[in-house]
C-alpha cells in the first residue's frame, strides 16, 4: 500500500512498493517536476505506481550511478608508426642547415657508414648495445677510433637526437655513455707519449741557476743528478757504488744527512781516501 513521509525540511515524499519488493521514493511529480502539494496527492500517485508495478509497465525512477568517462584511446599517426632510419633521414636531410663543407662530410658518413648499417632499422628498435657493437666493428675493420668510427657515431646521434625532439622515439640510443670503459680523449684510445716535464737543456739551466743563487757548486750537481735519475715524490733512487764512486763521490765527496732521520738539506762531507759510498748516500 502506498504511503507518504515528510522529511525534516518539510518536503513530502511519496513511497510505494515495487514488484521486486523494494520501496520506491519520489519527492516530485515526474511530469511537472513540482513538489507534492499534500499527502493525498503523494498517496494517489504512489498507488498509481503500485498498479503499474503489478502490470509490469512501471517506469524505473531509481537513480543510476554515473559512469566515469572512458579515456579515449591514443591515436597514433599513421605516418609516424614504424618509421625507419631511411624514411626519417629523407625528412631530416631536407631541413639540415649546415655549411657546404660540413654538408659534404655529413653526406659521406651517412652514405658510406650510417645508412648501410641502420637504414632499414626502425627508430624504436635501435638499442645502445647495438650502436656500441657497430662502433667496435668499425674500429676492428681498421677505421680510426677518433676519426671515422667516432664521426659516424656522432652523426647517428645527431640524427636520432632530432628524432627525439620530433617525438618519434623516447631517448637517443646513440649517445655515448659516460664513465664507462676507456678514458675519453686521446688516452688509451690513441693517447700519445706523455711529454716530459722538463727537457735535458732546461734541467742543466735550472741546475746552474740553483748553483748561482746558492753560491754552492754542489747544488748544480745535485740538480743534474735529480734530472738524470728522474727522481720524484713517488720514486726513490739511491746511488750505487759504481755511479757514486765515479761520477758522484769521487768528484764531489760523499753525501750524508745533516740530522738523523732527515733527508733535506744534504751537505757535502770530506772525501775519504778510498772514496767509498755509504748507505746514507741517497738522492731523494
Amino acid at each position: 500500500m502506498a504511503f507518504h513521509q515528510i522529511r525534516k525540511d518539510g518536503v513530502i515524499v511519496a513511497r510505494w512498493k515495487r514488484a521486486d519488493g523494494t520501496i520506491g521514493t519520489k519527492s516530485r511529480h515526474p511530469d511537472t517536476n513540482e513538489y507534492w502539494k499534500d499527502g493525498d496527492e503523494a498517496d494517489a500517485w504512489g498507488a498509481w505506481m503500485e498498479d503499474l508495478e503489478l502490470r509490469g509497465i512501471a517506469p524505473d525512477y531509481r537513480r543510476k550511478p554515473k559512469k566515469k568517462p572512458e579515456p579515449e584511446p591514443e591515436q597514433e599517426e599513421a605516418g609516424d608508426a614504424g618509421v625507419t632510419v631511411n624514411e626519417w633521414f629523407a625528412r631530416w636531410w631536407e631541413g639540415l642547415d649546415v655549411g657546404l663543407r660540413s654538408r659534404g662530410n655529413y653526406a659521406y658518413l651517412f652514405r658510406a657508414h650510417v645508412l648501410p648499417e641502420w637504414g632499414d632499422w626502425e627508430l624504436a628498435d635501435i638499442k645502445a648495445s647495438d650502436v656500441n657493437a657497430w662502433e667496435q666493428r668499425m674500429i676492428k675493420a681498421g677505421y680510426a677510433r677518433d676519426g671515422v668510427a667516432s664521426g659516424a657515431r656522432t652523426r647517428l646521434a645527431t640524427l636520432l637526437g632530432d628524432a627525439v625532439t620530433e617525438g618519434l622515439i623516447g631517448s637517443n640510443p646513440a649517445l655515448r655513455q659516460r664513465h664507462r670503459g676507456r678514458r675519453s680523449g686521446v688516452g688509451t684510445a690513441g693517447r700519445g707519449r706523455e711529454k716530459s716535464a722538463i727537457t735535458p737543456f732546461e734541467a742543466v739551466c735550472l741546475s746552474e741557476r740553483m748553483g748561482v743563487l746558492s753560491g754552492r757548486d754542489d747544488e748544480f750537481i745535485f740538480g743534474v743528478t735529480l734530472a738524470w735519475g728522474r727522481c720524484g715524490t713517488a720514486k726513490r733512487s739511491a746511488c750505487n757504488a759504481s755511479t757514486c764512486g765515479s761520477a758522484g763521490c769521487a768528484s764531489t765527496g760523499n753525501w750524508s744527512r745533516t740530522a738523523a732521520g732527515s733527508t733535506w738539506p744534504l751537505r757535502r762531507t770530506t772525501r775519504t781516501a778510498t772514496s767509498t759510498c755509504r748507505r746514507s748516500c741517497r738522492i731523494c
